[in-house]
């Protein structure tokens, strides 16, 4: 879902998750960005930032950015975040760099 609150910089940001529906356990989202780098090129950087809400925590609900193949293969994890804590309160991360 693209939505209007909590963009880090202009006036979209993506949103996966429960935030406008019932809370449902067992679930995954997710969002994918293709993205061809010429094969005269050897080095590619990747910049993006992210921010994390829920209630969960221990693994639950993970944020996880990888960087796959075109026949789908993982090549790299970046990003596998979730939160410390499993008490069930609310926590936000604020913006993060990947």
């Amino acid at each position: 879902m693209v939505v209007l609150d909590l963009p880090f910089a202009g006036n979209y940001s993506a949103l996966i998750g429960f935030k406008y529906a019932q809370m449902r356990g067992n679930r995954y989202g997710y969002i994918y960005q293709d993205v061809s780098i010429p094969t005269n090129i050897s080095r590619a950087t990747l910049f993006f930032k992210f921010r994390q809400q829920g209630y969960d925590g221990l693994n639950y609900d993970p944020f996880r950015m990888q960087i796959l193949s075109t026949s789908n293969a993982v090549l790299a994890t970046v990003v596998d975040y979730s939160f410390a804590e499993a008490n069930h309160l609310f926590k936000d991360s604020g913006w993060l760099d990947g």
